[in-house]
């Protein structure tokens, strides 16, 4: 009897070991798929971080362009007035003026779309992340349509809407630069 209480101590001292080592075993394998996911994403926020920067160098640069030209421009509508006064265009030009201002509201307002649009579509990248995510974690194909996994109506809707609203407004500034441009010519 004790002979046989010794190889029971002794067969589940061993099945306790290897239940140990298949646990670490586990452990292991799954801390390093997830040091695995972690690079990856550091490795994807950098180079979203990458873009960013190169974006922001190309606006500075843009935004120096764009000083010196409206440098110019100063300095040409100053030799302009100059030369209207002797010629009696003043009318002709305060009219054009007035065109030009509005052009000046109406690429601010592009301006403000635009950057609008950009963190929009920012959120929109996040909103996509946090899918794929969602997806991998709940065992789904990354790719999944979520508007079929939630048909909530309202959210498609309100898709739906916004896209639409932002196209409308999209369309009705272009008409209105694009009517600017043709009286300023």
């Amino acid at each position: 009897a004790v002979a046989e209480l010794e190889q029971m101590v002794f067969k589940l001292t061993a099945d306790l070991a290897e239940a140990q080592q298949d646990r670490e075993t586990t452990i292991e394998s799954a801390l390093q798929s997830e040091r695995r996911k972690i690079g990856d994403l550091k490795a994807r926020l950098k180079a979203k971080e990458n873009v960013v920067a190169e974006e922001r160098a190309n606006l500075q640069e843009l935004e120096r362009m764009k000083q010196e030209v409206e440098n110019e421009l100063e300095e040409a509508r100053f030799w302009m007035s100059e030369y209207e006064r002797g010629h009696g265009l003043e009318d002709a030009v305060r009219y054009q003026k007035r065109l030009q201002a509005d052009i000046k509201r109406r690429d601010a307002d592009i301006s403000r779309l635009t950057e609008e649009l950009g963190e929009r579509s920012d959120a929109c990248d996040r909103l996509a992340e946090i899918a794929d995510r969602l997806a991998r974690e709940t065992g789904r194909r990354g790719d999944i349509d979520l508007t079929k996994l939630y048909p909530d109506m309202e959210i498609q809707e309100s898709i739906r809407t916004a896209v639409q609203r932002w196209k409308a407004m999209a369309d009705e500034l272009q008409q209105q630069n694009d009517e600017l441009e043709a009286n300023r010519l």
